[in-house]
């Protein structure tokens, strides 16, 4: 797995939640990563430094888990750090309240054994809610570490694998919601800047070419 170093760090409550799943994680001998726009801020902004378009004080952790018993385990365990609470209506949402700033959302995002046929997650008990887990196998094969601390190394989504979760939450929700348009143009816009420029130019150069893609249209 690539391992990148932050030029900006995180700010602080974000990095304090970090630590704190990674240890869980750790615990359970889970694989997960950071998705989201977390991600999309680690990677595009502190790791780049292109300004955040889009702000959202969320982070979202998707998990591979084997059944519905190990994700009662995982929010369970959150659950016990006095900072953590439930989110009344949202099942998978819990709410992080730092010492010295303002609370926010943290989602739990289950994929794998939980998902049916078709990659979709159906949450219990009454079954009512659906969410869509399509490329989040092949997103936690691309993850990349991202070096937080020099203790602390988190599994984020690549660049790629945030386009292909963006591209299948905006298919679900995109008539009610622009927000993932607006990620995905942001990410594509900014590709050939995020340190793919050579490889574009250079081995891609005959794919470009074929498909007569100019990288800087402004």
């Amino acid at each position: 797995m690539p391992k990148l170093r932050l030029k900006t760090p995180v700010p602080p409550d974000k990095a304090a939640l970090l630590r704190m799943m990674a240890s869980l994680t750790a615990e359970m001998h889970l694989d997960y990563f950071v998705v989201g726009a977390t991600a999309r801020d680690m990677l595009m902004h502190y790791l780049h430094g292109f300004p955040i378009r889009r702000a959202s004080p969320d982070i979202d952790f998707a998990i591979a888990l084997s059944d519905w018993q190990m994700f009662d385990r995982v929010r369970a365990a959150l659950l016990a750090y006095p900072s953590i609470a439930q989110d009344a209506r949202i099942p998978h949402r819990l709410i992080y309240t730092p010492e010295d700033s303002a609370a926010f959302p943290l989602d739990l995002v289950p994929f794998g054994d939980v998902a049916d046929q078709h990659a979709n997650v159906v949450w219990p008990p009454d079954m009512a809610v659906v969410m869509s887990v399509v490329g989040y196998e092949d997103a936690l094969a691309g993850a990349v570490l991202v070096e937080i601390a020099d203790d602390l190394d988190v599994p984020v989504a690549s660049i790629p694998g945030l386009v292909v979760t963006k591209f299948i939450a905006w298919r679900g929700r995109g008539m009610e919601n622009e927000k993932d348009a607006v990620d995905l143009r942001y990410l594509i816009e900014h590709y050939h800047d995020a340190g793919n420029l050579d490889r574009l130019y250079g081995e891609e150069a005959v794919l470009l070419t074929a498909c007569e893609f100019v990288l800087d249209h402004r």
